[in-house]
């Protein structure tokens, strides 16, 4: 239902699932929220501000095979990526035309570390690869 709780919702826009993790970016709460197969709520993570680490319109969720959490921020023009905790680890892109540059990235998939940003203002999705830490 409609609320600012745990479990609740100001206007969910996005849904990936991790492994067993279902996150939802509750847009208009700043935040994800991660919720078991039955619907048990796990945790929450995010804020509305414009740092680090913060969200000011959240338009998609996805996750990697590490459970690293992404987030495109549509009026931030980047992505950010946060720890399956929701600790913020890093953020790339920002406002722009070029490669690796978005404006307004609207949605995010991932699968096989190749992440794919709609880039909606650019007109374009942007293909990006992780490559990990080994």
């Amino acid at each position: 239902r409609r609320g600012v709780g745990d479990g609740e919702f100001n206007y969910p826009s996005h849904l990936a699932l991790s492994k067993d993790v279902l996150l939802v970016n509750d847009n208009m709460n700043f935040r994800i929220q991660s919720f078991d197969l039955r619907g048990h709520h796990l945790g929450t993570f995010g804020k509305h501000g414009d740092g680090s680490g913060f969200f000011s319109q959240p338009k998609g969720v996805a996750s990697d095979e590490q459970g690293h959490v992404y987030v495109a921020g549509a009026t931030s023009d980047h992505i950010q990526v946060f720890s399956q905790e929701g600790d913020f680890l890093l953020a790339f892109g920002g406002e722009g035309e070029g490669p690796g540059h978005f404006v307004m990235p609207a949605g995010l998939a991932i699968e096989d570390n190749v992440i794919y940003v709609a880039d909606s203002y650019n007109r374009r999705i942007q293909v990006f690869r992780f490559v990990g830490s080994d």
